[in-house]
This record gives structure tokens, C-alpha cells and sequence, in this order.
């Protein structure tokens, strides 16, 4: 008998691991947090940014998805209300380096019937598989 706890997955809908050219944006008065996406699923986003000084906490209420449209070289964007899920620093490959990144997890709110079939395309064409 092993002495592991069973890990309780929370999440409703399944994560896919995003495809090149995917990042999300969160732009408020006090800073802008742009990253690329790492994982997306029907019901919210992770993603990786760069913060170059210390920000305060503040609340986000939205979310911006771009993406390249390989068809109309075009960058696509879309907007959500979201609800930020988690938010930790990741260790840095250098000790050297002054720029902290952080891995932020949002949670998608009130979407509209367009939203969630966008959101259904991005799936099914700009990810690599469920993780």
C-alpha cells in the first residue's frame, strides 16, 4: 500500500498544451502582464510573463488572447472577463538575473455564446493535445 495521497484534480474542463504564437495579456492602469500561454482549457488559461519590477496586488477583471492567423497575417484577439486563479513565481534559470517570472492561472467568467465558439476554435486548431 503506498503511502501517496491521491491527487484531487479541481478542474471541470481539460487542459490543452498551447501551440506556438499564443499569449495572453492583462493590461491595467498600474501594469501590463504579457506572456506566453503554456496550457487552455474551456474554462480558463495559464501563462508565463516576465515582471521586471515588484507590483502591487490589484484586481483584473480582463483578459486578452492573441493569436497569429497563419491564413491573414493577422494577429487575432479577443477578449474575456476572468477571475485570477493563481499566481507564483518560477524559479529562474540563472542566478544572475534580476527579471522574475511568474506563472498566472485565470479563470474565465460570463461567457458570451461567441466567446465560448472561439474559444472552441483556438482548442481545436492552436494546441498540441490534452495534458
Amino acid at each position: 500500500m503506498s503511502n501517496l495521497k491521491e491527487f484531487n484534480e479541481r478542474r471541470k474542463d481539460p487542459r490543452y498544451k498551447a501551440g506556438a504564437g499564443l499569449f495572453a495579456l492583462i493590461d491595467t492602469d498600474i501594469s501590463t502582464k504579457m506572456g506566453q500561454v503554456v496550457d487552455i482549457s474551456n474554462g480558463g488559461v495559464g501563462f508565463r510573463y516576465k515582471e521586471y519590477t515588484e507590483q502591487p496586488a490589484e484586481d483584473v477583471n480582463e483578459l486578452v488572447i492573441i493569436y497569429d492567423d497563419d491564413n491573414s497575417n493577422n494577429n487575432v484577439r479577443f477578449t474575456f472577463k476572468i477571475n485570477t486563479v493563481s499566481e507564483h513565481e518560477i524559479p529562474n534559470e540563472s542566478q544572475f538575473s534580476s527579471v522574475r517570472k511568474k506563472r498566472c492561472g485565470v479563470k474565465f467568467n460570463d461567457m458570451s455564446y461567441y466567446q465560448k465558439a472561439w474559444l472552441n476554435y483556438l482548442i481545436l486548431n492552436h494546441t498540441k493535445g490534452e495534458i
